[in-house]
This record gives structure tokens, sequence and C-alpha cells, in this order.
């Protein structure tokens, strides 16, 4: 080959190389000036939005317009299947789901909505409209749904959940003496409510359903079921029937401390950080160690995760595991000698610092991504990858995002005060943007995936991560 074809070879393979690595921007659609919210499917490929106007809000999907209530919450797209579900109305007066374009109510307040992993069924707890008694307002019972049909009116009623194949549905129902676990509509366990005043449960809303989250069910991907619940002992997490920890307090973000009428060597659970693997039989959660002390820890499959003992858990968000459960991650706030916080992966720390926001396992659950406040400026927030600043200095963050096997960084900030955003992949910027609406996600390998709002622009930015 002469030298001419050379070059010309390694310029035309250079070129197509950088047409390969140039992101991708789709517009998606071009939405009106009064957009309340935005949904965005898992594949990123469906979208939904909220129009508030003169009438109401409507729901825009498909091409379509559904009616107009005086209120509808942002939509959910189902896995998978990407059916529509949101719930509309005005819910001093009526409320309804609205699924799979079927109106179901009325509600007056809304509730989680659960899907099994192919999106084939779908569930919830919604408590109705609250009731007159007298001179006293009540809260109306919880109705519990799944896929369109009641199943049970209750006092008060936990989130379902799904078995891994989809074929059995658990929750928890409030009765007068005990709590009782109902499986496939048929009543499996009854647990005794304690008469310690320190096992009381909090209520923060004025009407149900109010279980969550000191209430729960979760079904492992093995198919065996957790319970998170109270007992005549106090609380008590079981595995299909069998008490597997107990403790005798369970707390809440509202009031994550100790106190009121519990002893203060007391053992207790942070109720919200109640979390489990997706393809592992794997749970994880925060527990008061017991003794005066403030001492917490976080516990995978009811023993320590590690030695690592925190001032308090971590309010934000629950622990963190790798589909596979090998992995945990996590933030530890301790108080001497001064205010910190670090980052902890399979007992490895990261850190101090002064505060953090938002972490994430990649898929493999090999590293962790955070965004942490080292306390310097007006910009003191920078990106981490497993305790290695990865971007300069920004006034804000969300979470980001870290590529399985790469480690890569793909992220969104904002510069200054209330100035639009910006994303990028490691120390790179992308793009700017008023809201982002989906991502960073890494829906194919070598490949970031957003969705952003650009003034009346929804778009779709699929950018190779090298």
């Amino acid at each position: 080959m002469s030298l001419r074809a050379v070059v010309i070879a390694c310029g035309l393979a250079l070129a197509c190389s950088r047409e390969k690595q140039a992101p991708r921007k789709t517009t998606l659609v071009h939405l009106p000036d009064s957009v309340a919210s935005i949904a965005v499917s898992e594949d990123a490929e469906k979208y939904a939005y909220v129009v508030a106007d003169a009438d109401g809000k409507r729901v825009v999907h498909d091409g379509m317009s559904d009616d107009s209530y005086p209120d509808a919450t942002v939509p959910t797209f189902a896995p998978v299947t990407r059916k529509l579900f949101y719930w509309a109305g005005a819910f001093t007066g009526p409320g309804y789901l609205v699924a799979d374009g079927t109106r179901i109510g009325d509600f007056g307040r809304d509730g989680t909505l659960v899907f099994c992993l192919d999106g084939t069924r779908w569930a919830t707890a919604a408590g109705t409209r609250e009731l007159k008694v007298g001179d006293e307002t009540k809260p109306g019972p919880v109705i519990v749904l799944a896929d369109g049909k009641k199943l049970g009116s209750y006092p008060d009623a936990s989130v379902p959940s799904f078995s891994a194949d989809g074929r059995h549905l658990a929750y928890l129902v409030g009765a007068d003496d005990a709590t009782k676990l109902v499986v496939d509509g048929t009543e499996r366990a009854s647990y005794v409510k304690p008469t310690s005043p320190c096992a009381a449960p909090k209520t923060p809303f004025p009407r149900g359903p109010n279980f969550w989250p000191q209430f729960q069910v979760r079904y492992q991907s093995d198919g065996r079921l957790l319970v998170m619940t109270q007992d005549e002992d106090g609380w008590g997490i079981y595995r299909d029937g069998t008490r597997v920890a107990s403790y005798a307090a369970s707390v809440v973000q509202t009031h994550p401390r100790i106190g009121g009428e519990c002893p203060r060597d007391v053992t207790a659970i942070a109720a919200w950080s109640f979390t489990t693997a997706e393809k592992a039989p794997v749970a994880a959660w925060w527990e008061r160690m017991p003794g005066n002390a403030e001492r917490w820890r976080v516990v995978r499959n009811e023993a320590p995760a590690d030695d690592v003992v925190c001032s308090r858990p971590w309010l934000l968000q629950p622990p963190e595991l790798s589909a596979d459960g090998r992995h945990l991650a996590y933030a530890c706030s301790v108080s001497d000698p001064e205010d910190s916080v670090t980052i902890v992966l399979d007992g490895r720390r990261f850190g101090p610092y002064r505060d953090m926001w938002a972490y994430a396992l990649s898929d493999d659950g090999v590293h962790v991504a955070y965004g942490a406040d080292d306390g310097m400026g007006e910009r003191p927030w920078k990106y981490y990858v497993d305790g290695e600043a990865r971007t300069e200095s920004f006034a804000a963050v969300w979470r980001p995002r870290v590529e399985a096997g790469t480690g890569r960084l793909a992220w969104e900030s904002r510069l200054e005060g209330d100035q639009g955003g910006v994303l990028g992949i490691e120390r790179r910027r992308l793009a700017s943007f008023d809201q982002v609406v989906f991502g960073p996600r890494f829906l194919h390998p070598g490949t970031v995936t957003w969705v952003i709002r650009r003034g009346r622009r929804l778009v779709r930015l699929d950018v190779p991560t090298r």
C-alpha cells in the first residue's frame, strides 16, 4: 500500500472513530409553556408530562392528552411494559388512580406504586378520604389494590411487595390488637402489639397509609419473605416466619434519636434504612447498639457489616447494596472530635468530609461515587470515586453514577447559586440544562444517557464514556 493510501486510510479510520465517539442528541418533544412535571421510562424511550392550565392539570403521553383534573402527580412508567400510572383529582374531594388508561377511585391520599420485575403486575396501598365521626375527623380506611382489583380495606397497610417471579404479593395490615401479614389474600401471621411505650410507632401524617417506613415487607431473590414489624417484644425482623433480629424501639427520619419513655441503653432500628439486594438474599439496615452512648452501625444479614461505629444513622439515604449483595456502601456520621462524615465501602473508609450527598455504587459494586463538601469557598462540592476527587468544585451537586468496569464518573451539578446546571463525564463538561429528567444511566456499555430539559425542548443525550 502506498504512503498516500495509508494516510487516507488512517484519516478515514480517525474520522469514523470520532463519529462513533460523538455525543448523540435526540429531541424527544417540544414542550408547551405550562409543563408542571415530566417522567421518562426506564429505557429512556417514552415520556409523559403534566400540563398545568386554567382548567387544572392533565397528563400528555403518546401524543394524546388525558382528562383534566384539579391536580395530578408525576406519572410513573411500569418497568419493561412501560404502562403509565398516575394519581389525579382533588384530594379535598374525589381522588383517582389512573392505571394504564383506567380510572380507579376514589381516594383521599395517593400511595406508593409497586410493580413486579417484568411490569405485568402492579399494586398499591392508598388512603381514602377522612371520615367525620361526631365532632372528630378520623383517617379513612386504607385500600390495597392489585392489578385493578380491591384486595381489602384496613385501618392501615404497608407498601405491598411482589415476589421475584411475580406470583405472590404480601403486605402488612393494622388491627386493634395485632399487626397481620397477608400473602396472596390470606392471613399468614399475626404479630401481637407490644405494651412498652418505647415501642410505640410514629404516625407522621393525619391520615393513612402511615405504616411506612416502620412496617415493611420485602420478598428476597430466593423467594423468602422478610417482614419488619412490631411484635410482643418491641420490633422484629422475620425471615419466613423466623425472627432474625429484635429491637426495643424503631426510629424514623423525623425522630432519629431515642427519647421519650425509652431507657438510655435501648436498642433500636432505623426503619427507613431497611434495604435488600436485587439479585441475592441479602438485607441491610442501621441499628443502635446497646449502651447509653449514641452508637450506630450497619448490619448485613443480622451480623455487623464491618467494624465501623457511627454517632447516628444517615438520614438521607439507606445503605446501598450491590445487586449480588457482595458489596455495601453507606455514609457514617461522627461527632468526635468534630462533626464530619465518611463514606464506607466494604469496610474501607473515605474522607472525612464536612458533608456529603448521594452515594451510588457502580453496577458491579466495585466503586462508589458521591458528592462531598470539603468546606472550601463558595463552591465547596466535588465529586469523588473511591476517595479520589474527579471534578472541579461546584455550588451544588446531584447524584452521580460510575460505570462498571471502567470506573468512569458521570455527573450533573450547579456552578453558581440559582444558575442552570451543567453535566459531564470526569473533568469534561458536556452540556448545560434547565432540568435533568433522567440519568445519568449506563443503559449500554460505554455509553451514558441523560434526558434533559432545555427551555421547551426535551432532549435525550447518549454520550460515549471514552
